[in-house]
């Protein structure tokens, strides 16, 4: 029986169809006659949706979320192909925030490539023997240590550590659940609560339900310092407390809502939670999408008022000018925002 062929390395030019796509798309939409806000409607639901494909079982490479992102950031800062520095008035970072963030609320195509990603291993961890499963099992192992070089086994290690970081674990039989890398209590890892005795661990891939069983001291060396002996105690002590259940670990969002995961879900989880900014407000006002994107450009401070081209020594300072400005500015929106 001939050997299998380890996968090989997909180079940019096997994302043509994809990158293709995009300039279908672009090459359609007059990109000079639409409005900023337009062009943003049109980068968030459009340009942000073709990748999703690709992305929910392969790893784009860096290069091509990078040309995927040029394309992306000069339709909507100029409307044109290509675009300098210079032409972005906003860092693409900013950009790529929440709108509760500060930002526009696009998405970074990195993360949510890890998020969609994120899915196959949630599935895998999911109670069920699907044929697929059962195959992947039997292949890479419970603890998939095994063949290293399956392309599935390196997408699931690779994300597994994120996967962990972002749910936590409602105990159920343990079988499921990493003893030292899972959230199932104390709302961390135990690897990192016990850093002391986990150092002292021989075996790191185990499960809940098999530490429950044949106890904690086998999983140690035979001999313990001071320091990892007291937290040998004091985790013996909680693990006398746990009491497993007859069913299934269910596996949950690590957010105040511990809903089930989902790509949109890890993406927010992800990205943290953070006061909402005052510039939030401006999208819930009613008036169209560009005025948006010019108040949004104001209060970053983007736009080439009179105060900003002083400050940039480009032009003297008119003070009665730039009053008149921001007056007719803030008394348009306030207008708009009346019934």
């Amino acid at each position: 029986m001939a050997s299998l062929c380890p996968p090989q390395k997909l180079k940019p030019s096997d994302f043509q169809p994809l990158i293709t796509s995009f300039d279908k798309y672009l090459s359609g939409w007059k990109a000079r006659l639409l409005s900023s806000g337009g062009r943003l409607v049109l980068v968030n639901d459009v340009l942000g949706s073709l990748p999703i494909y690709y992305m929910s079982s392969i790893l784009l490479p860096k290069g091509v979320r990078e040309l995927l992102d040029a394309k992306r950031r000069a339709f909507l800062c100029t409307g044109e192909e290509k675009c300098h520095g210079a032409n972005c008035l906003v860092a693409w970072e900013r950009v790529c925030q929440k709108r509760e963030d500060g930002g526009l609320g696009v998405k970074n195509l990195e993360d949510m490539n890890h998020c969609l990603l994120m899915k196959f291993v949630h599935k895998i961890h999911e109670p069920g023997l699907l044929p697929w499963k059962t195959w992947f099992l039997s292949q890479a192992g419970p603890h998939f240590t095994g063949i290293p070089g399956s392309y599935l086994t390196m997408l699931v290690k690779e994300e597994l550590p994120r996967y962990r970081s972002l749910t936590t674990v409602l105990l159920g039989d343990g079988s499921h659940t990493s003893f030292w890398h899972d959230h199932w209590i104390f709302n961390t890892t135990l690897a990192e609560t016990f850093l002391a005795l986990y150092s002292h661990c021989i075996q790191h891939a185990v499960s809940v339900r098999s530490v429950l069983a044949s106890g904690l001291r086998p999983l140690l060396q035979a001999r313990l310092t001071r320091a990892a002996n007291e937290e040998f105690l004091m985790l013996s002590d909680c693990l006398a407390h746990v009491a497993p259940h007859e069913r299934a670990d269910v596996r949950l969002l690590a957010t105040n809502k511990r809903e089930p995961l989902s790509s949109r879900g890890a993406y927010l989880a992800l990205h943290g939670s953070a006061p909402v900014a005052d510039v939030a407000q401006i999208w819930a006002i009613k008036i169209p999408s560009k005025i948006k994107f010019f108040a949004w450009l104001l209060f970053h401070g983007r736009l080439n008022t009179c105060a900003h081209l002083f400050h940039r020594n480009t032009k003297a300072l008119n003070v009665s000018a730039a009053m008149g400005c921001l007056k007719l500015m803030s008394t348009y929106l306030l207008g708009a925002a009346l019934p």
